[in-house]
């Protein structure tokens, strides 16, 4: 994030700004996901895996409406609700894994979905707001390393607020 901020002259300092305090929160959510039950913990990573894999497939055979064009030109309506819906599905077949009622279940399993597209999308953004393609050229064409991350990082935080803030 430095690193861009810096490249781009300083500019847009006040988003700069804002974009740090959230991803600090987050990254304390997330800190906070890595002590939770290991059990929870996979379930999670899982779930938010097969959305990100179906998301991609889904979107590729029915992905005609784009949702964010300008932001993310490959996120189409198709992917998300594909994506979504197969990632939800699949999470009752892993239940067993963390067992709670069922409202607490489906909300969780929702929120990993919509959390980790909204991380996707915000970093995303982020880089569209400083003009590159990848955070580093550690990983070339692919956003960079961070990049690998940003779903799992926000989904991770829902998760510990979950746990932690509304004591799930």
């Amino acid at each position: 994030m430095f690193r861009l901020f810096r490249n781009s002259g300083y500019r847009n300092t006040v988003f700069f700004l804002l974009s740090f305090v959230v991803y600090g929160i987050l990254s304390t959510g997330f800190l906070l996901f890595g002590t939770l039950q290991k059990e929870l913990i996979l379930f999670s990573f899982i779930v938010l895996s097969i959305f990100d894999s179906f998301s991609q497939i889904s979107g590729q055979l029915f992905g005609h409406r784009k949702l964010f064009p300008k932001t993310s030109p490959n996120k189409t309506l198709g992917g998300l609700v594909g994506g979504g819906l197969i990632a939800i599905s699949s999470s009752f077949l892993l239940n067993s894994l963390y067992s709670v009622p069922a409202a607490k279940f489906i909300l969780l399993t929702v929120g990993v979905v919509l959390f980790a597209f909204a991380g996707d999308l915000a970093a995303s953004f982020y880089k569209r707001k400083f003009g590159v393609k990848d955070y580093s050229k550690l990983i070339p064409g692919h956003g960079g390393f961070l990049d690998r991350f940003d779903s799992l990082i926000t989904a991770g935080a829902w998760v510990a607020f979950n746990i932690y803030v509304l004591n799930f």
